[in-house]
């Protein structure tokens, strides 16, 4: 936002000396700009939103932001932030998850995950994932094979973000207990420790999540009611109070 208004007010050469002093791209900046905007162009089309939201977006809900500002400290605002942008970026790219691997034996080297239908595979070392941070579950862009001067191939996971239990729980595929429902099971095969409590409290928003988009999609330029606004609400703050965002 910063970077379009100062193009905007002060032309593209003030832009570039902003994106230089932050250690920007701003071609990478201008790729996402339109991006955006066609984004919007596509919800406009479909009628999710009128023309004059993208000139003038409303204010976001009063749930939302109260959700999102907590305490009202900056740091604990950009956390809550992050893990609802990290939810949707779960729901936008799934199936596309992988969950690391215990090591065996106690063996070090680098990470492992797995996913349905793909053989072990590593976050590529070009991903700021790939050093640092301790993901459980990811969600990737794409994946290609390297072969090795041993001859050997690898999978990697590219353009990766963490994601917590909570988002693959939310926005993932069908949910099923266990037989001693003590798990829950995504798409038959992703397994999550939970009480039957929690097996019962998140099927039952998933169905009312799917009612919500369902009604929204058959019928876009329509307000959600009240069950909707709530089940919205519920959802947001169920992903930005993750204590255990991965």
């Amino acid at each position: 936002e910063t970077w379009s208004r100062v193009k905007e007010s002060d032309g593209m050469q003030a832009a570039r000396n902003w994106c230089r002093k932050f250690f920007l791209d701003p071609n990478t900046l201008s790729q996402i700009d339109d991006m955006r905007s066609h984004l919007q162009s596509v919800l406009v089309d479909a009628g999710f939103i009128s023309p004059g939201w993208v000139r003038d977006p409303p204010p976001p809900p009063p749930a939302l932001l109260e959700a999102l500002h907590g305490n009202r400290q900056r740091t604990e605002y950009d956390r809550r932030r992050y893990a609802l942008v990290r939810a949707l970026l779960c729901a936008a790219l799934y199936p596309q998850i992988a969950v690391k691997q215990a090591s065996s034996g106690g063996a070090r080297g680098p990470d492992k995950y797995a996913a349905k239908g793909m053989r072990e595979a590593e976050i590529h070392p070009s991903s700021v994932l790939k050093k640092g941070a301790n993901h459980i579950c990811i969600v990737y862009q794409e994946k290609s094979k390297t072969t090795g001067p041993d001859k050997a191939a690898k999978l990697y996971l590219r353009d990766t973000t963490g994601v917590s239990l909570k988002s693959i729980l939310a926005f993932g595929g069908e949910l099923e207990a266990s037989e001693d429902r003590r798990q829950i099971i995504v798409d038959g095969w992703f397994r999550v420790d939970a009480s039957p409590q929690d097996i019962t409290v998140f099927r039952r928003l998933r169905s009312l999540l799917d009612g919500v988009l369902r009604r929204k999609i058959d019928a876009p330029q329509a307000d959600l009611d009240e069950l909707g606004l709530r089940v919205v609400d519920w959802i947001v703050r169920l992903l930005v109070l993750d204590t255990q965002q991965a």
